[in-house]
C-alpha cells in the first residue's frame, strides 16, 4: 500500500452479482459501490479486488450489503480507434462488512483483511441510516 494513495470509501454493492475470474494467477473480482453524495445524488465506483479479498467477494457480498472498502485509487488511459477515454475506480485491500440499522440480523463487522499483513481491521462500525434512500 503506498501512503500517498489511500482511500475509503463507505456505500453499499450496487451489483447484482460480483464478476469474478478466475483464468490467472490471482482471482479478480470486479462490482460496483453506490456512495451517498448529498442531496439525493450518488457517485457509483468501480471497485477490483484481487486475490483472497476476490475470493471473499465472490462468497459474501451481495447486492445492498453496506460496506466499507480501503484500497488505492486507480486510473487507466486507453487509447483506441475512438480516441482516449480514461477509467476510474479502487483496488481493494481491505472489506468490511458494516452492521446494518438495529434490528437486521446480518454480518456487522465481519472483515477480511488486509495485504499490509494481519486478519484484518477487526473493528465494529457503528449503525447507521445514511443509506436508505439508495438508489436502488
Amino acid at each position: 500500500m503506498s501512503a500517498l494513495n489511500n482511500c475509503a470509501i463507505v456505500g453499499r454493492v450496487y451489483s447484482e452479482k460480483i464478476d469474478v475470474d478466475k483464468s490467472g494467477e490471482r482471482p479478480r473480482a470486479k462490482f460496483t459501490m453506490t456512495v451517498r453524495r448529498g442531496q439525493g445524488k450518488a457517485d457509483f465506483i468501480p471497485v477490483t479486488a484481487w486475490g483472497t479479498q476476490a475470493e471473499f467477494a465472490e462468497k459474501y457480498l451481495e447486492k445492498g450489503k453496506c460496506v466499507a472498502i480501503r484500497g488505492e485509487f486507480r486510473s487507466d488511459r486507453v487509447e483506441g480507434k475512438d480516441g482516449v477515454k480514461w477509467f476510474y475506480g479502487i483496488t481493494a485491500y481491505d472489506i468490511n462488512f458494516l452492521p446494518e440499522t438495529e434490528g437486521e440480523s446480518g454480518s456487522g463487522g465481519r472483515s477480511y483483511g488486509s495485504r499490509s499483513g494481519g486478519g484484518g481491521s477487526g473493528k465494529r462500525y457503528s449503525s447507521s441510516d445514511d443509506y436508505d434512500d439508495s438508489p436502488y
